[in-house]
C-alpha cells in the first residue's frame, strides 16, 4: 500500500474570502522515514498521528496558492500516490497548454508549442531563475505561485517569446529548487 497524497480545498467561510487548500499525505508507518519526514517538515507539513498503524500529515490551510509543487516533489522523489483529482491538477499545470477546440489530438499538432504552451521548464538567468507559462493556463500560474515564484512585471518582447506571455521568476535558490524537476541538466550541477 502506497503513501496517498490528497490536495484538499475547504471553501470560504465568508463573502469575499478566497478558498483556503491543504495537503493531506497519509500511509503505513513503515513506508516513512527520516529523510522523509525531513523533507515533509522542511516544506511545512507536520504529523498529525504518529501512532498505530498509519501515519498521517498535513499541512496547515492556507489561503492562496495549492502547493501543487510539493505534490509533484513527493510523488517524484518518494513514490507517493496522488488521488485522482490532484493528480489531475499537477499534470494540468506540467503538460503542455491545451488549445481551444483540441483537435490535435485526432489530427496532429500543427506546430510545435513554445513558450509559455510549452510543457513546464525552468532556466537559469544570470541573476533569476526562469520559468515558462502563458497568460491562460490557469494550472500552471497556481503551480509556481504556490511554488513561491513570482511573474516578471514587464517581460519584454524576447523574454514572452521564449517563455510565454506571463514567464515566472525567483531569484531565491530554494525556492528554484522546488521546480528542480523541470529545470534542464546544466544548472543542476
Amino acid at each position: 500500500m502506497p503513501i496517498n497524497l490528497e490536495l484538499k480545498k475547504k471553501a470560504p467561510k465568508f463573502e469575499g474570502d478566497r478558498p483556503s487548500y491543504n495537503l493531506v499525505a497519509g500511509g503505513p508507518v513503515e513506508l516513512f522515514n527520516k529523510s522523509m519526514e525531513r523533507f515533509m517538515f522542511l516544506h511545512g507539513m507536520n504529523a498529525v498521528n504518529a501512532e498505530g498503524e498509519f501515519s498521517y500529515w498535513s499541512t496547515p490551510p492556507s489561503i492562496g496558492a495549492p502547493p501543487l509543487y510539493l505534490c509533484a516533489l513527493l510523488r517524484e522523489k518518494y513514490g507517493f500516490k496522488l488521488k485522482k483529482k490532484t493528480e489531475d491538477l499537477v499534470n494540468s499545470a506540467i503538460a503542455p497548454e491545451q488549445g481551444g477546440d483540441s483537435l490535435d489530438h485526432f489530427i496532429g499538432a500543427s506546430r510545435t508549442r513554445t513558450g509559455g504552451k510549452a510543457p513546464l521548464s525552468v532556466a537559469a538567468g544570470s541573476t533569476v531563475f526562469l520559468a515558462n507559462c502563458s497568460e491562460e493556463h490557469w494550472d500552471r500560474r497556481l503551480f509556481l505561485e504556490g511554488a513561491g515564484w513570482r511573474p516578471v512585471d514587464k517581460p519584454s518582447p524576447a523574454l514572452v517569446g521564449r517563455f510565454g506571455s506571463r514567464p515566472y521568476q525567483t531569484s531565491d535558490p530554494f525556492l528554484a529548487s522546488n521546480c528542480l524537476l523541470y529545470t534542464s541538466p546544466s544548472p543542476r550541477d
